[in-house]
């Protein structure tokens, strides 16, 4: 799909567009949920936290979460686990669009050097947390390896290698 993107699914038939439903929620945005919607359609991956959208957008986290927050209410997204957001691979298909179209090269080149230094800071926060983790859950006896291990280690493990792919 990523070729063709949502036009590969076209068939010709009246009414049979997949890209009319998310064109009516993005036109009914507002311009600053219309412009993080555009953003998303920078990014590889259909989930974003709601710091790295602060970072993509260059704006406070609390700011971002708003925007999300507006994005999922008008059905382009969904909230999932911990601060996390998902679009449906063909909404996220349907943003690249207004990326491609409605973000400047100077705009799209800032959003993307933001999201690759927050990136690169996450995962050097990542290295060294799974580090500090492993040598203390290295020894079972220790009290708090079992919360640790847990507690932490889901976000751990995910911030550690999706800050780390090659995307």
């Amino acid at each position: 799909m990523r070729e063709s993107g949502l036009d590969g699914l076209e068939d010709g038939e009246p009414g049979t567009d997949v890209k009319a439903v998310p064109s009516w929620s993005y036109r009914a945005l507002n311009p600053r949920h219309a412009e993080m919607f555009a953003l998303l359609g920078l990014v590889p991956s259909a989930d974003i936290s709601v710091e790295a959208a602060a970072a993509l957008a260059g704006t406070p986290v609390r700011d971002a979460r708003t925007v999300l927050r507006g994005l999922e209410q008008s059905s382009l997204l969904t909230r999932g686990d911990a601060d996390w957001y998902h679009a449906h691979d063909v909404v996220h298909a349907f943003a690249e669009d207004p990326a491609r179209h409605g973000i400047t090269e100077p705009a799209r080149d800032a959003a993307w050097h933001r999201l690759a230094e927050f990136s690169t800071h996450t995962a050097h926060a990542a290295r060294r947390r799974r580090k500090y983790f492993e040598s203390i859950c290295a020894g079972e006896s220790h009290r708090s390896a079992r919360y640790l291990r847990i507690g932490d280690s889901r976000w751990m493990n995910s911030a550690f290698d999706t800050s780390t792919s090659d995307r």
